[in-house]
């Protein structure tokens, strides 16, 4: 498997855990919640999938009409620009309409929140 495969299905993983997360958000209407996905890899930037752990869970909103928030811990300087261009193609789906993305880098990796705005 290439690395740009790699990436690619790294993106597509990404991608599910925030799609889940926003539609599980949304339909549960509370402003005050959002859903907290956070992405961790490995030492080493490797041609295995399988070590990136992605987990979600419900958390207080930081920000107005959050829906989801994605936090990217990668453990290799090697791997920071092709997470974040990976998870740039994986989120832009996501910014249609009333939806803004923001994207920070965090001393642990990035920060990403969903807004809705609807």
């Amino acid at each position: 498997m290439s690395i740009t495969e790699h990436v690619a299905e790294i993106a597509q993983k990404i991608a599910y855990a925030m799609q889940v997360a926003a539609g599980f958000s949304i339909n549960q209407d509370n402003p005050e919640w959002c859903e907290l996905i956070s992405a961790s890899f490995p030492d080493a930037f490797s041609e295995n999938v399988e070590p990136v752990k992605i987990i979600a869970m419900p958390a207080r909103a930081k920000v107005r009409d959050e829906v989801a928030r994605l936090y990217i811990h990668p453990n290799d300087l090697v791997s920071i620009a092709p997470m974040r261009d990976a998870v740039r193609l994986a989120l832009e789906p996501f910014v249609v309409g009333g939806r803004q993305l923001a994207m920070q880098d965090i001393p642990e990796g990035f920060e990403v929140v969903l807004r809705d705005d609807r």
